[in-house]
């Protein structure tokens, strides 16, 4: 455990700053992300100002995305940088957010006598930072914090069996090169099928005309789990699945097996 919790330090604390500069290129998309989460929303009953508590916020691109389309948001994340700008950026786009510096695995401490009517987990945020355990843990206390008739949702969740078979094809291992401005952001990517845990370096270089300048680098390890894998440990943590997705721009209930990147799921509380 000291492991993976160093890494989560490491990269959401210490380096922070590296990580709000891809974080910063993902505004871009945020518009179509939201109204996905919204499509889900809308579909199971979860009106505008309903209570949205999202995990793992970043630097506020759903929570401030959504505030603006009518719901009552909270965001939680344990980087202090990433709360301060996801702040300023709520005040630049009148937005209406309550951001808060915090542990998700100390959730009663950081939101006590606190329910909601949705817990939104979104990119992977969260769930398998850490080991099953954990996952099972903090699944419990979203159970605590949220209403009867409360949904918990996780979207855009790496699929295990699509990433298990596309790098089966690469040995294991892959690269991706991403650009924005004047940033260039190489990603090293193994996945062990023994683990099922997804190791990332992210390397970044800033262009000098024709040149790229190192600038930093930051490494982490997300497990990853499969459709029935994820349901088992939510139905441990006091979670039913009502529906799983798969889709972006346009939503498709998952009803038969699936090798979709990744997956919406709908949970209600037992």
């Amino acid at each position: 455990m000291q492991l993976l919790e160093d890494w989560v330090k490491e990269v959401f604390i210490n380096k922070a700053d590296l990580l709000l500069i891809t974080f910063n290129s993902m505004w871009k998309s945020s518009f179509k992300e939201v109204e996905l989460i919204e499509k889900i929303l809308e579909s199971h009953g979860i009106g505008k100002g309903s209570s949205i508590l999202e995990l793992g916020c970043g630097n506020g691109r759903i929570s401030i995305g959504l505030a603006k389309k009518g719901y009552r948001v909270t965001g939680v994340d344990i980087s202090p940088k990433f709360i301060e700008d996801a702040k300023r950026k709520a005040e630049k786009e009148k937005a209406n957010v309550e951001f808060i510096i915090g542990d998700v695995r100390e959730l009663d401490r950081i939101l006590p006598n606190r329910y909601f009517d949705v817990i939104l987990f979104h990119w992977g945020t969260i769930i398998g930072y850490y080991d099953e355990e954990t996952d099972i843990k903090i699944l419990s206390l979203c159970k605590k914090h949220v209403k009867s008739n409360g949904k918990l949702l996780i979207t855009r969740l790496a699929n295990r069996d699509t990433t298990a078979l596309i790098y089966s094809f690469f040995g294991g291992k892959c690269s991706y090169i991403s650009y924005d401005d004047n940033i260039v952001v190489v990603e090293e990517v193994e996945f062990n099928p023994i683990t099922s845990r997804m190791s990332s370096k992210w390397i970044y270089y800033v262009r000098k005309g024709r040149d790229l300048m190192y600038m930093d680098e930051l490494k982490y390890s997300i497990r990853l789990y499969s459709l029935h894998e994820l349901v088992e440990i939510a139905s441990k943590a006091g979670w039913t699945l009502e529906k799983v997705y798969t889709g972006i721009d346009r939503l498709e209930e998952v009803r038969r097996p699936t090798l979709t990147p990744v997956l919406h799921y709908v949970f209600k509380p037992r």
